[in-house]
């Protein structure tokens, strides 16, 4: 049986951005959050340098979620 791996999917990358907005939403830096992350998620969370673009995109547009509609 070969072995198993974790794959990291759009939903993890989803949520790591959500949990991001809300660090950002409650007044966080980019340092703060990435420290949560590691504590909740070890290796396989963002890197420093995504959270600190996270960081500035959210300082610009004030969200780095978007919604899209799925198309048929």
């Amino acid at each position: 049986m070969p072995p198993k791996y974790a794959t990291l999917g759009k939903i993890d990358f989803l949520r790591f951005r959500a949990m991001a907005v809300g660090h950002f939403l409650r007044g966080g830096n980019h340092i703060d959050t990435y420290v949560d992350m590691m504590s909740i998620y070890g290796a396989i969370g963002p890197e420093l340098v995504t959270v600190y673009r996270w960081h500035n995109q959210f300082q610009d547009e004030r969200e780095l979620i978007h919604l899209v509609s799925p198309s048929k």
